[in-house]
């Protein structure tokens, strides 16, 4: 009954902010693939049958309601992803962003450029060390720009990722999980 109060709040409280949560009623049947992505809120109350695969994925939260099930033989995952957002390269300021964060095998690391200008990256711990960090800078043009960085052969810990664009610089710290 706690679960279902619960469900019921989580519905009203994103339909009070505008938010209308994506509600999924159609069952995946054997052998179906279905992925959904939803910008805040996610709720199921479908059936996953055997040999069948769910990934649901929401910005907000995920909610599986009464009358959701997930076979034996099936998989099904739920996950939250916020993806975060640039400043606007207009405001003529650097900005800089990573997701996910924490993370574990990868990460992303965007930036946005206000200008054309020399580019460099260098991740280090947080004893100063350089992880990595590229041969020379790269010149860029305006606008979004990204990084993928792996972190297959780092132990976990916290790191901080540099970038140095002309004379502006943004850090931004990283934290890789076991």
């Amino acid at each position: 009954m706690k679960q279902l109060s619960l469900a019921i709040a989580l519905l009203a409280s994103a339909t009070a902010f505008g938010q209308a949560p994506t509600i999924l009623t159609k069952n995946v049947e054997a052998n179906q693939q279905e992925t959904e992505h939803a910008a805040t809120y996610l709720s199921a109350r479908n059936q996953i049958f055997e040999r069948a695969s769910a990934i649901y994925t929401a910005g907000g939260s995920v909610t599986l309601q009464p009358g959701f099930s997930a076979k034996a033989g099936s998989v099904f995952t739920a996950s939250i992803a916020v993806k975060p957002v640039l400043g606007d390269e207009a405001a003529g300021q650097l900005s800089l962003i990573a997701y996910p964060n924490p993370f574990r095998a990868q990460t992303r690391v965007e930036y946005s450029l206000p200008k054309a200008t020399q580019v460099k990256g260098v991740l280090t711990n947080l004893q100063g060390q350089v992880v990595t960090m590229p041969s020379d800078a790269k010149w860029q043009e305006s606008g979004r720009h990204q990084v993928d960085l792996s972190g297959d052969e780092l132990p976990a810990g916290t790191y901080i990722y540099q970038i140095q664009a002309g004379t502006e610089q943004k850090t931004i710290r990283l934290i890789k999980q076991p």
